[in-house]
């Protein structure tokens, strides 16, 4: 993966006419995920959902880039992760503890 973006990125050529469909489809059920725990109140609605997603997302990706490129081998709790970033967008600091434990 690293390899392929570094190409992509020196190469724009490389890419076809829109983002890969495996990776977009990812990204539609991670944004639709947070678009339902929004409408049913659980995550905070001043956010975009697709802004939760990219946040969501972007520390994986980093932890996948660098544990390929650099070695860096970090250990990975999913649902401390998973918990921890879906309670740091609960009720938009209502406080208490979250529903989605």
């Amino acid at each position: 993966m690293p390899k392929l973006l570094a190409e992509l990125l020196r190469h724009p050529g490389l890419r076809g006419a829109g983002p890969p469909k495996g990776i977009l489809g990812i990204l539609e059920r991670v944004v639709g995920f947070f678009r339902a725990q929004q409408r049913k109140g659980l995550l905070r609605s001043d956010e975009p959902p697709e802004e939760m997603a990219l946040a969501f997302v972007g520390p994986l990706m980093a932890r996948f880039l660098l544990g390929e490129a650099l070695g860096v081998r970090l250990p990975l709790d999913k649902a401390a992760y998973l918990r921890g970033y879906l309670e740091g967008r609960y009720g938009a600091g209502r406080g208490g503890q979250s529903e989605l434990r």
